[in-house]
């Protein structure tokens, strides 16, 4: 710069350059602010696992707890269903020892003569 040009003398200068470093310190202040409440709120580990390994398409910490939120529902969903649709589908097979025992949606589909060879209760 010129050594010669003095700008002590510039008031629009000078309160501008104060401006700016009143601006300039709140900003500073509140960054301090934000960092000191954030350190007490660490980002869970696998919150920050998402985001790293999202590919770029996860970028904050609450859309990455979201995606979980929705992992986990999803889960139970598809363990609930597995679940109930287990339970329906293990009926007890029951071998029928005696003619009494069988069903009569089953006797009547059984060919004449077969049903005559099975055992009774009551012989």
């Amino acid at each position: 710069m010129n050594e010669k040009v003095d700008l002590s003398k510039n008031i629009e200068l000078d309160n501008a350059l104060k401006e700016f470093e009143i601006k300039d310190s709140v900003e500073e202040q509140i960054q301090k602010v934000k960092q000191e409440t954030f350190k007490n709120f660490e980002t869970p580990k696998m919150v920050q696992w998402v985001i790293k390994y999202s590919g770029g398409i996860i970028k904050e910490q609450r859309q990455a707890e979201y995606l979980l939120l929705g992992f986990v529902v999803l889960a139970i969903i598809i363990s609930l269903f597995l679940f109930f649709t287990n339970i329906i589908s293990q009926k007890p097979k029951i071998i029928p020892q005696f003619r009494e025992d069988i069903e009569p949606s089953v006797r009547a589909k059984l060919p004449p003569g077969v049903f005559e060879t099975i055992p009774s209760k009551y012989d």
